[in-house]
């Protein structure tokens, strides 16, 4: 096809021709062939478009000579004007902007309108792509800022012994957040938005702040605020010795006679032993050693003096 002639583009080493319309076919065999992965994603006041590089000519050769991209845009679908340079916005010329990066933002939109975007590659020879598939409509919307945030660390206790923590978040209209040690948020980035997250404090003793940030759908960031919380730590446990077991003192000759004398109490007053009433037992430990009933009467001995006491009928 012909291309149609409205300035000269100066390059460092070859000129390079524009398009008021986007191409409908390619203008030869040795044109890129279309770029793809063409997206448009609006935002507040301007639309970011992207695509990936094509890598060969339409003659499927090794596309060496890429010069740059022209972007076409409408906002009826149907007549799409140049916005790289070179074409008629308001009866004037616009000056020609050389886009050569995979990326490009149209700041010159309004929100709450359409808009739709073709895209176009060319070579250092002035042939032209086709035209890539029509992006979507898209309509640029006011960002929405995220309202009534807040964080608090371990429910807002004033201390802590240990560097693990947990988060408590709130924020209106949030979709992501960035949660820091610091106020530069240096090391972390962006993660879907929730209501509780486990955090690691920095290290040492001291008052410890975490940071955190929160985004709409948007786009729209709050601005940064924080929780502090000291870090202490724990106190050492002191043990304590045991007491060392004391051993049973040593039989003397007078304790070994009194043994004898008791076992041979025992043995003699185990015969009696009828019924043994453990109550009363209890009430008189320590002194009591063998406690018997027969034909209706209840007594003791007791050993230091081998007598026998009697408690009563029971």
């Amino acid at each position: 096809m012909s291309i149609l002639d409205l300035s000269l583009v100066l390059l460092p080493t070859k000129p390079i021709k524009a398009l008021l319309y986007a191409p409908a076919e390619s203008s030869g065999t040795t044109a890129p062939k279309t770029p793809t992965e063409f997206k448009a994603i609006p935002g507040d006041s301007q639309i970011t478009l992207s695509w990936k590089a094509p890598t060969q000519n339409e003659d499927d050769s090794t596309l060496e000579n890429l010069a740059g991209y022209e972007i076409y845009r409408s906002m009826d679908n149907i007549n799409f004007s140049n916005l790289s340079g070179n074409s008629i916005a308001g009866g004037i010329f616009r000056k020609n902007i050389l886009i050569t990066e995979t990326i490009y933002i149209d700041r010159d939109v309004i929100n709450g309108i359409i808009y739709y975007y073709k895209l176009a590659a060319f070579n250092t020879r002035g042939y032209y792509s086709e035209s890539s598939i029509l992006s979507s409509g898209v309509v640029p919307t006011p960002q929405i800022i995220p309202t009534n945030t807040s964080i608090t660390i371990n429910e807002g206790a004033q201390e802590t012994t240990s560097q693990g923590v947990i988060l408590t978040l709130s924020a209106t209209n949030a979709a992501q957040m960035l949660v820091g040690n610091t106020s530069d948020f240096i090391g972390v980035s962006w993660e879907p938005y929730a209501t509780s997250k486990s955090w690691i404090l920095t290290s040492g003793d001291g008052l410890k702040t975490v940071y955190v940030s929160f985004k709409s759908s948007t786009g729209g960031v709050s601005e940064t605020i924080s929780d502090t919380i000291t870090l202490r730590a724990p106190e050492e446990e002191t043990e304590i010795p045991e007491k060392p077991t004391e051993e049973p003192p040593k039989e003397t000759a007078s304790t070994q006679e009194l043994g004898v004398t008791i076992k041979k109490v025992i043995e003699e007053e185990k015969k009696l032993v009828t019924k043994v009433d453990k109550n009363l037992s209890k009430r008189v430990s320590g002194n009591i050693l063998l406690q018997v009933e027969k034909r209706g009467e209840t007594w003791y001995v007791y050993p230091n003096n081998e007598k026998k006491y009697y408690l009563g009928r029971p």
